[in-house]
């Protein structure tokens, strides 16, 4: 079972596509997915830390 899509995709996509598109499922790229997501958010989360630890602690709650 794929998915149709409309008739109108061809003037938009210049690839050469069936009529019927089908997903391809792979463990392997929701685990490395899931890693980049979590060293993203992990990455996110330790630079405003850091600039936090640098600060004095009645300056750093002023801002926050």
């Amino acid at each position: 079972m794929g998915i149709s899509p409309p008739g109108s995709i061809s003037s938009v996509i210049s690839a050469p596509l069936g009529t019927v598109l089908y997903a391809e499922f792979s463990w392997i790229w929701i685990w490395i997915l899931f890693a980049f997501a979590q060293l993203v958010s992990i990455l996110a989360a330790l630079y405003p830390a850091y600039l936090a630890s640098k600060q004095e602690p009645v300056v750093a709650l002023r801002h926050g």
